[in-house]
């Protein structure tokens, strides 16, 4: 009888111990370091409410597309890609160093129609990051919507490019050691209040 109980014990603080790890920490892949993709023009969303036609295979939608904003354009040669990757030694490249744990980016642009030049185009990424930092408890944190990264200039021949990390224009943004995935919503380019594009494939 006696073994029984301690063995139930035993089983019982094994579990108290499991249970107690779990509410510390969350669930993340072997890894996820990094982020590709292509920018597409914005449109405005066409609500169901103001849906008054179809596809051809019954999508409901709304005639007349309409841009986000207008005024910048893709030319016929126009394409935009970005990149985010997790840098573990930071901007400096140096191993322990206080911007350990930083996100690399990238982005270029190009074939920017006349319009264009000129503008400073501000990329911005809505996020909901999950992490160890709340007095050592996993908490999520209030997403963050077109939170704004960094911004690059269009030139007289339609480019735009931008090299950077985070940390390095928003100091203390990402913290090493504390184990944060950030889920990535939405990747956009803006110029001002005006979304000009947005993440997104063409399919021709």
């Amino acid at each position: 009888m006696r073994r029984t109980i301690v063995g139930l014990m035993a089983a019982v603080f094994a579990f108290a111990l499991t249970a107690g790890v779990a509410s510390a920490t969350h669930n993340v892949p072997k890894q996820a370091k990094q982020l590709k993709g292509e920018l597409v023009k914005a449109y405005n969303q066409c609500t169901t409410g103001a849906a008054n036609t179809t596809t051809s295979n019954a999508f409901p939608a709304c005639t007349g597309a309409i841009q986000s904003d207008p005024g910048c354009q893709f030319t016929t040669k126009g394409k935009g890609k970005f990149k985010a990757a997790y840098s573990k030694n930071g901007a400096d490249g140096l191993p322990s160093t206080a911007d350990d744990g930083d996100i690399a980016l990238q982005v270029v642009i190009g074939g920017l129609g006349p319009n264009c030049s000129g503008k400073s185009l501000l990329i911005t990424s809505t996020v909901r990051a999950v992490s160890d930092d709340c007095g050592g408890n996993t908490c999520t944190v209030v997403d963050l919507t077109d939170f704004p990264l960094t911004s690059c200039t269009v030139d007289s021949v339609g480019n735009c490019k931008l090299k950077t990390t985070v940390n390095a224009v928003l100091p203390g943004t990402l913290l090493n050691g504390k184990r944060t995935a950030i889920e990535i919503h939405r990747i956009s380019m803006f110029d001002g209040t005006a979304r000009l594009f947005d993440a997104g494939i063409l399919v021709p």
